[in-house]
């Protein structure tokens, strides 16, 4: 599934360098992302600690993209800062906002757990 993603990543960032005026094929593109994914251990450590995982992960992968950007894909750096940024913000809400959606559902869940089993208990009780 990794591997998928970082080819599927990829052809988006190429794209998005191309428009950016980057002259390098696909190969570059995967190399950069390719790199990037190395993030994912330590991400996944440290995600025990909420939030902070999603937010490392994002800052690490926005300064690794950024030079990429700057020194692989020879871009200007003002429009690769602004560039790659926005779309950081992108992932870093949607991270954030996913992340609060599952905590949230395992707190219902929990409670929903504990109410089935007092009426399992008390089902038993009965029999």
């Amino acid at each position: 599934a990794t591997l998928i993603g970082c080819y599927i990543f990829s052809a988006i960032m190429l794209a998005i360098w191309k428009l950016m005026g980057s002259r390098q094929d696909f190969e570059v593109a995967f190399r950069c992302v390719a790199y990037s994914f190395a993030l994912l251990p330590v991400a996944i450590a440290i995600a025990f600690i909420p939030y902070a995982g999603t937010l490392v992960a994002t800052l690490w992968w926005f300064w690794l993209m950024f030079i990429c950007s700057t020194d692989i894909h020879k871009l200007e750096r003002r429009k690769s800062l602004l560039v790659i940024l926005a779309i950081a913000a992108l992932i870093l809400l949607m991270n954030l906002s996913g992340e609060k959606s599952r905590r949230q559902f395992d707190s219902r869940h929990n409670e929903f757990n504990q109410k089935m089993d007092e009426l399992q208990n008390k089902q038993l009780e009965t029999e």
